[in-house]
């Protein structure tokens, strides 16, 4: 159901859904962007369970103590760490269901590797596309991109 959702109250509800996550592994996460005051057309489920996944990605891709960011702007959402980073060979790979950059960390994490296949449906079903950027050893910035 898209409707007119308040960017900040989207950051907001995130913020609750992961601070336990966050705390746990010491972690801050910090808004960017020109997110006040800003509305978007969204299914703001589907778009808190998109900015969650990404931020679970960057929390197991980063060191404990890490800033993760949360930010938005007139033509996109993103979030991005600081973390590891995801080799150029496998940006592509990483959107597939069940792909896994490292498989053993995900095993031992319980993830299935479909937090990415996921947001690239999300991202679609809002006729936007999710955009990785991604340097090893410097980190990952994804993006959900508005078309037009």
């Amino acid at each position: 159901l898209l409707q007119k959702v308040s960017i900040e109250t989207l950051f907001t509800t995130v913020e609750e859904n992961v601070k336990h996550r966050l705390e746990e592994n010491h972690m801050i996460l910090e808004r960017e962007g020109t997110y006040k005051d800003l509305e978007k057309e969204l299914d703001a489920d589907l778009m808190t369970s998109f900015l969650i996944n990404l931020i679970n990605n960057s929390i197991m891709a980063s060191e404990p103590g890490s800033t993760i960011f949360m930010g938005a702007d007139r033509q996109s959402l993103w979030v991005r760490d600081q973390g590891c980073g995801i080799p150029s060979r496998e940006v592509d790979k990483v959107r597939k269901a069940f792909y896994r950059v490292d498989k053993s960390r995900s095993r031992k994490s319980g993830n299935m590797g479909l937090g990415l296949a996921l947001c690239e449906q999300i991202a679609a079903i809002h006729h936007a596309e999710m955009k990785i950027e991604s340097e090893v050893l410097k980190g990952t910035k994804i993006s959900w991109i508005e078309r037009g």
